[in-house]
């Protein structure tokens, strides 16, 4: 239960109470547990079958990779779900921290893009040859794209009421699309690391694969969660 501030017809201040849908806040909660479930998992995944992280070693450099990749996943749907946990905050707080989630997400993606191409070249690999890896370069282009139009367009002052108007589904559809294009990113990632290093194993059901198949499985349910939770209109701010 929240109380707010509301002008009656007289001009009168007076307190109107809102009431959280206990709805949402289970499925909030929820949300958390799998997000940073799936995180834990793929930490405990990479240190289990492949000698853990480190900087020494290029191999161990790029199990920070999709470490950092599930991280950001989980941090772009923490920035989508602002308006909801947070509706009966003032505006600016929400959009503040809309706006820092997102930073902090790109921010570790930029840490991930890094453990990754690193790693490729140390160990001389080719970069950028799967589709995996064009996904997720256009994801992270197309989301810091994204980031730098919209804080232009909702965090500076002088930008006119009615561009941001015109701009907001564009801007509610692209954090979608980029969010989306994250949990493909991630599938595609972990599948594409299991078929070259262990498709027989995978086949036999061994552990390493089934790791795999439960992170994905608690990505897709990230993924769900959020988006019923930004989709459901009474949970709007």
């Amino acid at each position: 239960m929240n109380m707010n501030m509301e002008m009656d017809p007289n001009g009168n201040h007076k307190e109107v109470e809102f009431r959280e849908p206990k709805l949402f806040k289970y499925l909030f909660i929820l949300s958390h547990i799998i997000g940073i479930a799936a995180i834990v998992l793929t930490g405990v995944w990479s240190a289990k079958f492949y000698n853990g992280f480190g900087f020494e070693n290029p191999f161990q450099e790029f199990n920070f990779h999709p470490v950092f990749m599930v991280a950001m996943t989980y941090l772009c749907g923490n920035a989508m779900l602002m308006y909801r946990a947070l509706r009966f905050r003032p505006r600016m707080t929400v959009k503040w921290l809309h706006t820092v989630f997102h930073a902090l997400s790109l921010l570790v993606s930029a840490f991930a893009l890094f453990a990754v191409i690193d790693f490729h070249n140390r160990a001389n690999f080719a970069n950028f040859y799967s589709l995996h890896s064009w996904m997720g370069i256009f994801c992270c282009v197309f989301y810091a794209a994204k980031f730098i139009v919209s804080f232009t367009v909702y965090m500076l002052p002088c930008v006119p009421t009615s561009a941001r108007k015109l701009i907001m589904p564009m801007h509610i559809f692209g954090g979608i699309l980029v969010f989306v294009l994250l949990i493909a990113s991630c599938l595609t990632g972990f599948t594409e690391k299991i078929m070259f290093r262990h498709s027989k194993d995978w086949s036999m059901r061994q552990p390493i694969g089934l790791y795999v198949n439960l992170i994905g499985v608690l990505l897709m349910s990230y993924g769900a969660l959020v988006g019923l939770m930004v989709y459901v209109t009474e949970f709007k701010i």
